[in-house]
Order: structure tokens, then C-alpha cells, then sequence
């Protein structure tokens, strides 16, 4: 089954350079994250009293761990494109697979609220919504392609290797 491939990211930003752009972009935007949560665990503890205590420790438990999960995954990304090791990737790889099949679930909500009459407002969300769904599914072509890229190029450079050895071999047999 072939995927669609890319050879530049937004066509002026070759895929190293691109991917590595994208891993740092992860990391920071998980450091973003934790700090938010502990930020509104600052900020709404003086409203405890109203709130359920049990709903909010289970909303900041899951903040915590999708964030930690993306910061550990952007650095196996960024580990991987450094070593040139492909297995590394894949975890981001997939993980940001799943979050974009959940983005165009709730784009497709969205988008099925706004066609009644209840959800008019939605419209004003929906197409800038819809265009940042876009965005990040480009952004994990870009990721597939590289994976892909260094997969191929590795396998390249391990039968050019072999094939060399092979020939030295052959050679030495010949001469004996």
C-alpha cells in the first residue's frame, strides 16, 4: 500500500530540518502543557469547594500523563533523527497518527453540529478548525516521509555495505 510522500515540508523546508523543527515544536509545547496544569491547579484551588475534587484530579492525572507521553515521544523523535535509528520514530509516529484521527473526529463533529440550526455559531469555528486539521495532517506526511525516507536510506547504506563485503570476498576466494 503506498502513502503519500513529501520531499518539504510547506514546499521550502527540507524533511531533517523539518522534522527536527516539529520534534523541538513537541517538546515545547509539552513543557507548555505541564505548566498550564500546574497553573490551574494554582488557579482553581480556591474554587474546590464548588467543583468536584475527584472530576478535577482525574482531568489534571490525564493532562499529566498525555503531556509526559508527547514529551517522552518528541524526544525519541528528535533521539532517532540524531542517531539515525527509524525505530525511535515510531512512536511519535503513531501517537501522532491517533491524535489526528481524533482532531478529524471532532472537526467531523463539529461540522455536523454546525449544519443544524442549533449549531449556526459553529461555522465561525468550524472552517479555521478544519484548516488546522489540514495543517497537521501535513505535518504527519512530513513525519511518515522521513520515517520512511530514513528506513529506505538505511537498508541502502546496510546492502551497499554487504555487497561490498561480499565482493571483497568473492575476490579473495578468486585469488586463492
Amino acid at each position: 500500500m503506498r502513502c503519500l510522500n513529501v520531499t518539504h515540508c510547506l514546499c521550502c523546508i527540507s524533511l531533517k530540518p523539518a522534522g527536527i523543527l516539529l520534534g523541538a515544536l513537541g517538546i515545547a509545547g509539552c513543557i507548555y502543557s505541564i505548566a498550564m496544569a500546574k497553573y490551574e491547579i494554582n488557579k482553581d484551588f480556591e474554587v474546590t469547594e464548588i467543583l468536584n475534587n475527584e472530576v478535577m484530579e482525574h482531568q489534571l492525572a490525564l493532562k499529566y500523563f498525555f503531556a509526559v507521553l508527547q514529551l517522552l515521544t518528541s524526544t525519541l523523535w528528535l533521539f532517532g533523527i540524531f542517531t539515525k535509528n527509524p525505530h525511535l520514530m515510531l512512536p511519535e509516529l503513531i501517537l501522532s497518527f491517533l491524535f489526528l484521527l481524533l482532531i478529524g473526529l471532532l472537526v467531523g463533529l463539529m461540522f455536523l453540529v454546525a449544519g443544524s440550526s442549533r449549531g449556526a455559531r459553529l461555522h465561525i469555528i468550524a472552517f479555521p478548525a478544519y484548516c488546522i486539521a489540514g495543517l497537521l495532517f501535513h505535518f504527519w506526511i512530513v513525519r511518515l516521509s522521513l520515517y520512511k525516507s530514513m528506513v529506505h536510506n538505511g537498508r541502502n547504506t546496510d546492502t551497499r555495505y554487504m555487497g561490498h563485503e561480499l565482493n571483497e570476498i568473492r575476490t579473495y576466494v578468486y585469488t586463492v
